[in-house]
């Protein structure tokens, strides 16, 4: 959450509904759907943060 901050306000709105529908959709039994969602949300985060030099090529 904390990756997005400088980022534009709706990326930021984005990036906040995406992770409560996730969080709110995920049953704590339900270990191989949180495990993929944190595999998920790594891969996000690191083009989230590398979006500026990738536009900048």
């Amino acid at each position: 959450m904390r990756a997005c901050d400088g980022k534009p306000a709706s990326t930021r709105e984005n990036v906040r509904n995406t992770f409560r529908e996730h969080a709110a959709s995920a049953k704590r039994s339900n270990v191989f759907y949180i495990e993929w969602l944190m595999r998920r949300g790594k891969r996000q985060l690191y083009y989230l943060q590398n979006a500026d030099k990738v536009s900048k090529l």
